[in-house]
């Protein structure tokens, strides 16, 4: 039989018979709890028990008598309840009957509860006869529960009862534990820090966005949204943003991979700068600046980069630009610069991370060519237009004259009438040799000299997918035989690699004066800057080394190229580049400008020239070969 606490949360009104009191003395009506009821009177709460549970079965039900187990029809709508039947109930009236709320509902009690978690803790206090008490071994408090204590347990180590430890700090400077406002305090009376406070009002919102951008230039800073905005009763919108090193470090996943080399941005302690944002219905911004820092230094190294660089590198990724131009791009901006910037310090590894985040798919190239080589070698001699085509070998083809060349080697020299009297006349002044990268497969190899008006100029062109020395004799020897001269050049250019140079020399004859290309060095000393581990020291000494290799005076250049070289050799953080940089500094005549004086007055900006002329080509050979 049901008992009056199986009928869940209802109110009800007693209204007690006047007949069975004196005049006057009759009490008035009685609301009372089901909760409570257990004060009633034993049979009272049997009327109850029965009155509801019929008053809750649905018109047309069937109710089955507990007395005599028949079962009966529960009244209709239409007809209500039967005078008879309720003669017992007249006293009674239901006021309301609240049905439970929440998804989990207590079997004994009939509560419910949002979370299965609640209603177990729910069961464990209401439902055991004797409830597990949790005390405190410091000042005897008693809790019901584990969590409760184990609150109370934080509070009292980190000296702050009057606060909740999820709100505590820690100090970036000692083991001291406190609430943030109460941290500030700490830091100026016990560090004796001074924290510097400003209000700065904005006319809107784009206005405060701007100056947030400069500042964190500025400061070498970087200031984040720890929470969504928050709207006070009046409408204003309030922001906060943190410097992005406060805070203690959370491991996330499962530890698979190490942590970076430089370690969390994270300081595990509290970083007070922030920046606390108040926008009106009319876009007005206030801001209260906290700007001082406290625990860590203004390394840029630790910034990353803002969302509005990120957007940019994305065009220009999606726009199918070089690594190695962008790259470029970003270290040249650094060179006189006031203010170095974490773009200026950007690396492959950010630009694989943001074309992995964009979703931009990196171009394969199958068939770098993008045409049928020997399909089209056929056609052009099929029309008599192979003039230009010097030499021709696709792969999988023997020539018993070249026994040197291998059988898979590709081979194509481009060279047409006009070039050859270029060559001609050009050839015994400057020549230049550029090898580069066409596909992973495919180098590309340009012969440059300077025209009659002083302009670099491509004279010959080579197309292979083996650039060993065999190859490149081959080459040369087609040049040779094109303009029956074996050339003499004054000034020679080409990479720090010698197999073209001594390739060059066993068909040619050897060149007077020999000279790295300034741009493949300046390729190869930002390419190898990561060995430097401080970013800042990257920038330091690229400027440096650029200075020493602009530096016109002989003496100069020595005294400040091995002031450079010892102090990169004594930093643990430089000494791995130094090393690297051993191979220049034997061979510092190849490449220092001061060593060009008896070349002639205009060697450098003849050198700038055939740079010039050289990025023309690959840009547009580029997008021949790869369309």
């Amino acid at each position: 039989m049901a008992t009056i606490e199986d009928l869940g949360d209802v109110k009800i009104l007693i209204i007690p018979e006047v007949s069975e009191f004196k005049d006057g003395e009759a009490p008035g009506p009685i609301v009372a709890d089901l909760q409570d009821a257990s004060s009633l009177h034993q049979d009272l709460q049997d009327k109850i028990v029965e009155f509801l549970k019929n008053s809750r079965n649905l018109p047309g039900e069937d109710i089955r008598d507990d007395e005599c187990g028949k079962k009966r029809k529960a009244p209709t709508e239409k007809s209500g309840i039967n005078k008879k039947t309720a003669r017992d109930e007249d006293f009674i009236e239901v006021l309301e009957v609240v049905p439970p709320k929440g998804k989990h509902q207590c079997k004994l009690c009939y509560k419910a509860f949002n979370h299965k978690s609640t209603l177990s803790r729910h069961k464990t206090l209401a439902h055991t006869v004797n409830p597990p008490i949790f005390i405190c071994a410091h000042c005897s408090k008693r809790y019901k529960t584990k969590v409760s204590l184990r609150r109370h347990l934080q509070n009292v180590e980190s000296k702050d009862a009057s606060r909740k430890t999820s709100l505590a700090v820690n100090c970036a400077l000692c083991d001291y534990k406190s609430g943030k406002s109460e941290m500030l305090e700490h830091y100026e009376q016990i560090h004796g820090t001074t924290i510097e406070k400003e209000i700065i009002k904005f006319a809107s919102e784009d206005e405060f966005h701007v100056w947030k951008h400069q500042t964190e230039i500025h400061t070498t800073a970087r200031f984040t949204k720890i929470r969504k905005d928050r709207i006070i009763k009046d409408g204003t919108k309030e922001s906060f943003y943190r410097c992005h090193r406060d805070g203690v470090y959370k491991p996330r996943g499962n530890n698979l991979r190490n942590l970076k080399k430089l370690g969390s941005n994270k300081i595990n302690g509290h970083c007070p700068a922030k920046m606390q944002v108040w926008i009106n219905q009319d876009d007005e911004v206030s801001v209260m600046f906290v700007k001082t820092h406290v625990g860590h230094e203004m390394d840029i190294s630790r910034l990353t980069l803002t969302k509005q660089e990120r957007d940019h590198i994305a065009q220009q990724l999606a726009l199918q630009v070089p690594f190695d131009t962008i790259l470029e791009a970003c270290r040249e901006s650094a060179v006189g610069a006031e203010n170095i910037r974490r773009m200026n310090l950007l690396t492959r590894k950010d630009l694989y991370n943001i074309e992995s985040s964009y979703s931009l798919s990196k171009v394969t190239y199958r068939n770098c060519l993008g045409i049928n080589v020997e399909g089209w070698v056929k056609e052009m001699i099929g029309d008599h237009c192979d003039s230009f085509i010097k030499f021709y070998k696709p792969q999988g083809k023997i020539l018993e004259d070249y026994p040197t060349i291998d059988v898979e080697d590709f081979i194509l020299v481009l060279m047409n009438d006009a070039q050859v009297e270029i060559l001609k006349g050009g050839g015994s002044d400057y020549v230049c040799v550029d090898a580069t990268s066409i596909a992973s497969d495919f180098s590309l190899l340009t012969v440059l000299v300077l025209d009659e008006r002083d302009q670099g100029f491509p004279v010959a062109f080579l197309i292979t997918n083996n650039c060993d020395n065999h190859v490149m004799e081959l080459f040369f020897s087609t040049l040779k035989e094109a303009t029956s001269i074996e050339f003499k050049p004054r000034i020679f250019i080409t990479s720090l690699d010698d197999s073209v140079y001594k390739s060059w020399n066993s068909i040619m004859s050897a060149p007077s004066f020999r000279i790295y290309s300034p741009w493949i060095v300046d390729e190869d000393w930002r390419s190898n800057l990561d060995k430097i581990t401080n970013p800042e020291k990257q920038v330091e000494y690229y400027n440096k080394l650029i200075s020493v290799m602009e530096e016109s005076n002989v003496q100069t250049f020595e005294e400040e190229m091995d002031c450079t070289y010892r102090a990169m050799k004594n930093d643990p953080e430089t000494v791995e580049f130094a090393e690297f940089f051993e191979i220049y500094k034997s061979k510092a005549s190849s490449w220092a400008h001061c060593f060009r004086g008896h070349l002639g007055p205009n060697v450098n900006e003849q050198l700038e020239r055939i740079q010039a002329s050289l990025k023309v080509v690959l840009r547009v050979n580029s997008k021949k070969f790869c369309n």
